[in-house]
């Protein structure tokens, strides 16, 4: 569950995701999504926070909105997955073409 940049996290934290499997479809920690009812986390900015991976296939932590300019993770640990974090944001205006 994503929040507010300037949100204290108080509902999803103290978290861990351990050994979890898969290639193309799975093997992430924890998918984070923004909160589409909330304008400022799919224009601004959403965070995640208070969350542990380790022995991930696939990233510990990612989320796969690109249409926010700003993603804040913090508080987090991630420990041999075979990625870190995947933080997905971006403005269509930036990219070329």
């Amino acid at each position: 569950m994503a929040l507010n940049c300037d949100e204290e996290n108080t509902h999803f934290l103290g978290n861990v995701a351990h050994s979890v499997a898969g290639l193309n479809a799975g093997g992430h920690g924890a998918i984070f999504f923004n909160d589409k009812s909330k304008p400022i986390q799919t224009s601004e900015c959403y965070s995640a926070s208070y969350f542990t991976a380790y022995k991930c296939a696939q990233l510990g932590a990612t989320s796969h909105v690109g249409n926010t300019v700003e993603v804040q993770y913090h508080h987090m640990t991630m420990i041999d997955n075979a990625e870190g974090f995947g933080p997905v944001c971006g403005v269509m205006d930036e990219i070329p073409g």
